[in-house]
């Protein structure tokens, strides 16, 4: 299955979806959340189509204030989207949890082992 199917999934979307309620249970009743639950069956169909046809764009993020906080928010389905490319993208990518500082050579090199060792045989000359 190439990326773009995996994408455009219904097993994926139902997931991203599910990440985006559970992140945004607090929401307003306004929020752009609910109208997207409410129709999601129409909304999940255009959105796989508009994907599949390259024509999606994301919204300008908003300004809002939560808990005393400004925040840029995504609109709903461009956080549901942006979900889905890192739903599937972490299932064929190593992404390491680990952090390193890239001061100084010796880091980098230690950074670039821990690619090079997740990469799959991958070598890359000049990392010893």
């Amino acid at each position: 299955m190439d990326l773009m199917q995996q994408i455009v999934s219904d097993e994926v979307l139902q997931e991203a979806l599910q990440w985006l309620c559970r992140k945004r249970e607090d929401n307003s009743t306004n929020s752009d959340l609910w109208d997207l639950q409410w129709r999601w069956e129409y909304i999940r169909s255009q959105l796989q189509q508009r994907l599949r046809d390259k024509k999606f764009r994301l919204s300008p993020t908003r300004r809002c204030i939560i808990k005393g906080k400004r925040i840029e928010l995504w609109a709903a389905q461009d956080a549901l989207i942006q979900n889905t490319v890192a739903i599937v993208l972490s299932q064929r990518l190593f992404l390491s949890n680990r952090r390193f500082r890239v001061r100084g050579h010796r880091r980098v090199r230690m950074a670039v082992r821990e690619v090079v060792k997740h990469a799959g045989g991958l070598s890359l000359a000049g990392t010893g």
